[in-house]
């Protein structure tokens, strides 16, 4: 199993807009099969690819439009928007009464997919972009990368004048033992049990040589700025709230929130966002095939487009971040400007570790946070 960590429906655009790339990327590469024109056709004989998957139908859009551009012969692609532990749970209630469920499944929960490996569920699928791909971002039997996607601190900047944001969780919450009432109720960050991914591997890199998570220095930290946090289940209201004067922080969010508001007018004035220099994690998005799949060429051939260098700058332009070391130079987002702002001993990739299989430890887990932070 290749497991190297790093220190740790639908509106039309067109392809064109996104450059030249995309463009040639279109034809087969020669690294390809001889026999992949099978796989073509087979895909389009199939029926409309059902995808599940945890990301807005609008970061979809862009790798759909490029890869049906790059395979025209691809039936119509259909996704649907769940919670990561969702995806599993609505394909397990599926298939199990004999209904038909998703061609195509993405998930951000290690330990979903990680459940999933070993009840068999994943096609076996090797594709031709993995020699391109780093070792890290492949799991047998056929389980990829969609992104690599930093988390950060977002901020008000009419909160915090210029130079004065916070740069990490330490740093946020020395601000906040240093003036408590100017932060009353008026930060943020993700909620537990949903998102070990970010806590997990935060505290943990925390803990002292020899030492265990119950020991983590990032502690007194989380139980300085537990009394005013409010932790929520989605980025999107912590952005919004920033952005509305609700909340002066949010720390350890997302980053794609956050890029889509600076983007915007109102946005560029009013939120502000940064990595975060004591520990960013960084979500490795899961994609795989099921053995179930009612359209299992289509999916390969959607697989195969995500993984290839036409795909993953397709997938930045949705404001997630590539990973693919062929389009650094190119995509709008990519993860070697995340390590060359953060360091790489500051990167905190989340490990698809067989700890999210341990209940015993994640409840222990997700109690002891929830005392930090006094709730």
């Amino acid at each position: 199993m290749r497991r190297t960590l790093l220190i740790t429906c639908l509106s039309s655009l067109s392809p064109v807009a996104f450059g030249a790339a995309w463009a040639q990327d279109n034809a087969i590469p020669d690294y390809y099969p001889e026999d992949y024109d099978q796989i073509v056709a087979a895909a389009a004989e199939e029926d409309d690819l059902v995808v599940y998957g945890n990301i807005a139908r609008e970061a979809w859009q862009p790798v759909i439009d490029h890869c049906s551009a790059r395979f025209p012969e691809m039936p119509e692609i259909q996704t649907l928007d769940l919670g990561a532990t969702e995806v599993f749970e609505r394909y397990y209630t599926e298939t199990a009464g004999g209904a038909d469920s998703a061609d195509f499944m993405l998930s951000i929960d290690p330990g979903g997919w990680l459940r999933f490996i070993q009840q068999d569920g994943v096609l076996p699928y090797q594709s031709p972009e993995l020699e391109h791909l780093p070792d890290w971002s492949y799991y047998e039997p056929g389980l990829y990368m969609y992104s690599a996607d930093p988390t950060t601190i977002a901020y008000s900047k009419v909160q915090f004048s210029e130079g004065e944001n916070p740069t990490g969780v330490a740093d946020l919450a020395a601000k906040v033992e240093a003036d408590p009432a100017a932060y009353q109720g008026n930060l943020s960050t993700y909620s537990l049990p949903e998102y070990l991914t970010v806590w997990w591997p935060f505290i943990n890199s925390h803990t002292p040589e020899g030492g265990s998570w119950e020991e983590s220095e990032a502690w007194p930290w989380i139980e300085t700025l537990g009394p005013s946090t409010q932790p929520l289940s989605s980025s999107g209201p912590m952005v919004e709230g920033i952005m509305t004067g609700q909340y002066a922080a949010a720390y350890l969010t997302s980053s794609g929130n956050p890029r889509r508001a600076v983007a915007t007018a109102a946005g560029e004035q009013l939120l502000g966002y940064n990595f975060i220099d004591d520990g960013t994690p960084i979500w490795l998005r899961g994609i795989a095939i099921p053995q179930e799949s009612g359209s299992p060429n289509a999916a390969k051939l959607l697989l195969d487009c995500i993984l290839s260098s036409g795909g993953q700058i397709a997938v930045a332009e949705g404001d997630y971040t590539a990973y693919r070391p062929d389009v650094a130079g190119e995509a709008k987002w990519h993860l070697q400007s995340v390590l060359d702002e953060v360091g790489e001993e500051n990167a905190l990739f989340v490990s698809y570790d067989d700890v999210y299989l341990d209940q015993e430890t994640l409840d222990a887990f997700v109690a002891r946070w929830n005392e930090a932070m006094g709730r």
